[in-house]
């Protein structure tokens, strides 16, 4: 079994389970802290959204919220959920398949979003993220990230079993210079994704198409 489809399967389960009871009325810090800093925007494009209380709290103060996740049961779940929300809309999607551009509008100004999402990639997989970034992106359009980075390896974890992949600071910066992107906001600490007693060592970026 290769590992995508290893992580999809894990994904489909972890969503299955009783385990993901999060209020989903509730926004991440990072959502909040993305609206304010996200003027000027129309749409919002999404990878990683779980069970979509990012995307729902965006679809207040956005024209269009594209919501993307590997997961079908969590994607499936979303549509029910949220059918009445007309802004918002899930789709599944797969990195390592090409970006599937029918029913998504990116002529509108954009920024794209992920929490806690590369961190749940491998190596090669956030390389192909940060290119569709790029690619996506017109230039002064942001990437809104946030990340577990190598200095919460060892911190306590609610859902220990997670695949994480803890991003150094260094590699992140070449990618981000391979592909004509430049960090415009950077800061690392704890106290930004508190969840019970996992206070994950995040980094947050403000990302820019230059």
């Amino acid at each position: 079994m290769s590992i995508i489809t290893f992580k999809n399967k894990y994904w489909n389960t972890f969503y299955q389970s009783a385990v993901n009871k999060i209020n989903i009325n509730h926004p991440s810090q990072f959502a909040v802290f993305t609206v304010g800093e996200a003027r000027g925007i129309n749409t919002i494009l999404e990878f990683g959204c779980g069970n979509g209380r990012d995307a729902f709290f965006f679809s207040n103060y956005f024209k269009k919220i594209y919501a993307f996740d590997s997961s079908e049961e969590i994607i499936n779940k979303n549509i029910k959920q949220y059918s009445q929300i007309n802004n918002l809309k899930f789709l599944k999607y797969d990195l390592n398949n090409n970006f599937v551009k029918k029913n998504v509008l990116l002529t509108e100004k954009k920024a794209i979003y992920a929490r806690f999402f590369i961190h749940a990639l491998t190596d090669d997989e956030i390389r192909l993220f940060i290119s569709l970034c790029a690619k996506l992106l017109k230039k002064n359009e942001c990437l809104y990230l946030e990340y577990r980075t190598e200095k919460d390896k060892k911190g306590k974890k609610v859902t220990k079993n997670h695949y994480r992949n803890y991003i150094k600071k260094r590699f992140l910066n070449n990618l981000l210079n391979d592909f004509n992107l430049e960090s415009i906001y950077f800061v690392m600490g704890l106290g930004y994704a508190k969840f019970k007693d996992d206070d994950a060592f995040v980094a947050r970026h403000i990302i820019v198409k230059k």
